[in-house]
């Protein structure tokens, strides 16, 4: 599968690293399946084929009994045996290594795949609104519109004038040759985004770009799943199944097809397998309803929290954060226990527990000042927070702020926050929710005070320019306005 990793290079870029196929092929401790080869005329065959896709589940859980990939050895019996029938091991389902059991190979009259992550990459680069150039060399028929290609089309004349063979055979034979050619007769730019930074990630990939085997991503990320009269399937578990039946009826039609018919059908499977990687990535681990979501950002960790944010209408500092009870009570709780476990409270654990649990939505005055007291003897008199909001990646949308004050009212459960510094996060006083780290210790302090939100006053791009994150929201900027016309 695709790997997403910071490869470091002359242009400090970040890509999508190739994994060598090939290699991890050699080193399968099993004998795997290929699909090239598996007969789906018959109903046994697809019933084969969809016990090596996907893993079927009844109901809401998952079966406790440790069985093989097929079904052929079940029971404890059987753990840790090696079935004939699928070549896996009879394990529990929690245990199952996340390996590919079902791979694909160069089909009959192709010589070599072309990696999904490597197709993404180059397509991308090379895609224009009405021509998609890797398709073009690779597929033999694929097909142009000189009518909509404009200005692209003379370029392409001039590769075409060449006399350079089309297909995914001789794409691969000749690759060094064909890319300098690309960027030599500025089809594509050879600087930016698009040139420059795509040759050093061809530079550093080229030896794993073209594998002979693929594996079929992992039964395990492919569910059905039977509640009562309903089933479940992930809609983009179509995409692979395209891919793989593709491949397959390649080498098992009945009138062996044209060199170039298998090359075009090899693309296409190639094609498919990339976006189903592609959708996967986007949809089933990061869309909203995504597995990301779901189960690492959703998680609670351990000294975090995460509320509505309201405005701070008093006098306040920019940097400053006003926390709600609730949630500084199960933010701060091994700190209050630490303080009410010595004098002059000598309380014991259990106490302890059940005074936070018992006021997590009522005022008690031992909690206020207990936790009056750690802002106060922090070493600012402050309590310092990373303050950040989902999803955003822009500059500012995670700041080191500090908190200066616990709300006294439970019903109030929102964070005050400085409508000074709301513009950095793209934040609105609509109900959106921001989450906070608490930081600490001074070293890890240091490590981030970089992040403070005075640093973002200047933009990056031009000299001595104010960033646009210290604008002020119209209602604001109204207000003032009307208190300076009427002072005047």
């Amino acid at each position: 599968m695709p790997q997403f990793n910071a490869t470091p290079t002359e242009h400090d870029g970040v890509y999508q690293e190739c994994v060598d196929h090939d290699a991890m092929y050699e080193s399968l401790t099993f004998v795997p399946v290929i699909a090239n080869f598996l007969d789906i005329t018959t109903l046994k065959g697809k019933e084969e084929l969809n016990q090596l896709l996907y893993s079927r589940y009844e109901g809401d859980s998952l079966n406790v009994i440790p069985t093989c990939d097929c079904g052929t050895l079940s029971g404890g019996r059987y753990l840790d045996k090696l079935c004939t029938n699928c070549n896996t091991t009879c394990t529990y389902v929690t245990e199952k290594a996340l390996e590919s059991l079902l791979w694909i190979q160069a089909p009959r009259g192709v010589t070599r795949l072309i990696t999904p992550t490597a197709w993404l990459m180059l397509s991308n680069a090379w895609s224009f609104p009405s021509f998609n150039l890797l398709e073009w060399l690779t597929n033999p028929l694929y097909q142009t519109n000189p009518k909509t290609m404009g200005k692209l089309m003379p370029k392409l004349q001039r590769y075409i004038d060449h006399d350079i063979p089309r297909g995914i055979n001789h794409f691969y034979e000749n690759f060094d040759t064909i890319v300098a050619l690309i960027y030599r007769l500025k089809i594509v730019k050879d600087f930016g985004p698009r040139g420059d930074d795509i040759q050093t990630w061809i530079r550093e990939n080229r030896n794993v770009i073209f594998p002979k085997y693929l594996p079929v991503p992992s039964k395990v990320g492919f569910v059905v799943e039977d509640s009562g009269n309903s089933t479940y399937i992930d809609d983009t578990i179509t995409l692979a199944f395209d891919a793989i039946r593709t491949i397959i009826a390649i080498e098992t039609a009945t009138i062996p097809l044209s060199a170039n018919r298998s090359q075009a059908n090899a693309v296409t499977a190639i094609k498919t397998l990339a976006q189903y990687y592609l959708t996967f990535a986007a949809d089933t681990l990061g869309g909203k309803p995504g597995v990301f979501r779901k189960h690492v950002f959703g998680g609670s960790l351990m000294f975090t929290g995460r509320a509505v944010i309201s405005s701070l209408s008093k006098r306040h500092s920019y940097d400053e954060l006003h926390l709600p009870w609730s949630l500084a009570i199960q933010l701060l709780k091994l700190h209050i226990a630490s303080k009410l476990l010595k004098p002059p409270y000598r309380m014991t654990s259990t106490v302890i527990n059940n005074l936070c649990r018992d006021y997590a939505l009522k005022y008690h005055p031992i909690l206020d000042e207990v936790m009056t007291t750690l802002i106060r003897e922090a070493p600012m008199g402050k309590l310092p927070c990373l303050f950040q909001r989902n999803p955003s990646l822009n500059r500012g949308s995670c700041m080191l702020l500090f908190i200066t004050r616990i709300k006294t009212d439970p019903k109030d459960n929102t964070i005050g926050f400085s409508v000074l510094t709301l513009k950095a996060c793209n934040a609105d006083y609509d109900g959106d929710e921001m989450n906070l780290m608490l930081i600490l210790d001074n070293y890890t302090y240091r490590r981030l005070s970089r992040l403070e939100p005075h640093l973002f006053a200047l933009d990056l791009d031009t000299p001595r320019r104010i960033s646009r994150y210290l604008t002020m929201p119209g209602p604001v900027v109204s207000t003032i306005a009307e208190w300076l016309h009427k002072g005047s």
